[in-house]
């Protein structure tokens, strides 16, 4: 039943001219736009496989001209498993198992998304279930929150361990303490947060050259004083010439944003590490 590369390029070759009802746009050019879309997110490998291939289930289950208007949902996102299973890993498989998913919630997530939608999309969607419930939305970002956290982790997991300096304010310069959501953000991409001795979750210190170049990297975040490249240039002027410490400006919302931000945080954090490097 396992697909091989031969087949998915004949299934394309057969039936990519199919046209989506309404969405001027064909199986086969659907299926190159959501890859484009994805390398042009930087997304992986994997990823940019699932997004061109997505869509696979529709070629192997035809059903006619728009089954929506009959009531028909082909469930493509479970008849292409059997198939794609042997041939693919598994990240690539639950990408395309789990996308119907990933747009009910969506439309519950971001409204202009579903305003957004086609009116053949509307219908497969209500035929997919509709617009995930409250409680279908709270397991999708348990769900997407989890998957983001993995990911972090296996990717620091290849990156050394770093001390890090995380400024937070200015006249008196301060810092972040251990037991601080943002510590263990940032713990997450192998950064550990300076100690300073002092009871205080959000402890005041003097930046002197001896305590900047013990840190592997000094962030200065825009949030809650709006850090600028003024003062990372301070702080450089600060540090030895010959230093290896690094300092750089951050996006705080992504840090320290409990919540709203903690799975948009998680991958920031990770590209940011990865740059940073």
């Amino acid at each position: 039943m396992g697909l091989r590369i031969a087949h998915i390029e004949k299934l394309f070759r057969d039936h990519g001219h199919i046209a989506y009802d309404g969405e001027g746009v064909t199986q086969l050019e659907h299926a190159l736009q959501c890859a484009q879309l994805a390398e042009n997110e930087r997304a992986g490998a994997e990823l940019v496989t699932a997004a061109f291939l997505h869509d696979i289930g529709h070629l192997l289950n035809l059903q006619g001209e728009t089954p929506t208007e009959r009531g028909i949902d082909d469930r493509h996102q479970y008849f292409a498993v059997p198939f794609i299973r042997p041939l693919f890993p598994p990240r690539i498989v639950d990408a395309i198992r789990l996308h119907v998913d990933a747009k009910r919630a969506l439309c519950a997530l971001e409204p202009e998304y579903y305003d957004s939608l086609s009116e053949d999309s509307r219908r497969s969607l209500t035929l997919q279930g509709g617009i995930f419930s409250r409680e279908e939305q709270a397991e999708e970002l348990c769900r997407r929150f989890e998957a983001a956290y993995e990911q972090t982790i296996a990717a620091a997991a290849a990156w050394a361990r770093q001390r890090v300096l995380y400024l937070i304010w200015k006249s008196p310069w301060m810092t972040v303490a251990r037991d601080t959501y943002i510590s263990r953000m940032l713990a997450t991409v192998g950064w550990d947060t300076c100690e300073i001795k002092s009871e205080a979750r959000y402890p005041a210190f003097e930046p002197t050259p001896g305590l900047l170049q013990e840190e592997d990297v000094v962030l200065l975040s825009s949030e809650p004083y709006s850090f600028r490249d003024r003062h990372r240039l301070e702080i450089l002027d600060l540090l030895p010439a010959h230093s290896r410490t690094r300092v750089a400006l951050v996006d705080g919302s992504m840090t320290s944003w409990y919540g709203s931000r903690a799975i948009q945080g998680l991958t920031y954090l990770r590209e940011f590490r990865r740059t940073l490097r």
